[in-house]
């Protein structure tokens, strides 16, 4: 039981602490040397770090190992710290919405549902509601049939993220990982069941997923 308690903290530490310096996942994972994917695992408790990799972390949040893992004050750089990011609600969509958030001038007040969240955001952002199991990874972090995703709209996609696209003629989107091998991009699902595809001009890119939440009863 101490040990699970203790997972959860190092996790909470990490989050306030990338928060407080206004560092994103992916800077933290470029300082660090591992994914973004890596971080969100870090702080949702899935795993901790050791070795080399929990020294670089600490490095570059100015931390000390024995604070993240054990919660010592005293021993925590003594930088001023800038304030968390208020929670923003984000609208809930349907797919229809989703692929046409640009176009649909649906009004605030027929959306139903509302989550928050602190996530920096660089344009608008809504939530949405996975649907299959194409990105229900067999290993490591997936995504799981009803887990609710935060897409930014405006955000450039990279290397890896898990973005939302369509093709320009159809409504339904797709959920994908982003990829580029051999200079060809690529969408790939993190089930190794479903097919890669080329991400090639008949593709548009809705959003980039920034945070996701999985629920365990409905």
């Amino acid at each position: 039981m101490n040990r699970l308690k203790t997972r959860s903290d190092f996790g909470e530490r990490l989050y306030t602490l990338r928060k407080a310096r206004r560092i994103s996942q992916r800077e933290l994972a470029d300082e660090v040397g591992v994914s973004h994917v890596t971080i969100s695992q870090w702080e949702n408790s899935d795993n901790t770090p050791s070795g080399a990799n929990l020294m670089l972390l600490t490095r570059a949040i100015e931390c000390t190992p024995d604070y993240l893992m054990y919660g010592n004050k005293s021993d925590c750089a003594s930088i001023p710290l800038q304030p968390v990011p208020p929670n923003i609600n984000y609208p809930l969509l349907t797919d229809l919405q989703a692929s046409t958030w640009e176009k649909l001038a649906f009004e605030v007040s027929s959306i139903d549902s509302w989550f928050m969240s602190s996530s920096s955001l660089v344009g608008k952002g809504f939530w949405l509601r996975i649907t299959g199991n194409a990105m229900a990874s067999l290993s490591g972090l997936g995504i799981i049939e009803g887990s609710l995703v935060l897409f930014d709209t405006a955000r450039e996609a990279a290397k890896g993220d898990l973005i939302l696209v369509k093709k320009r003629w159809h409504s339904e989107p797709m959920f994908r990982q982003f990829v580029i091998d051999g200079g060809i991009k690529y969408l790939k699902a993190l089930n190794p069941a479903w097919p890669v595809r080329e991400l090639d001009s008949s593709y548009e890119l809705i959003g980039v997923g920034v945070e996701s939440r999985q629920f365990l009863i409905s």
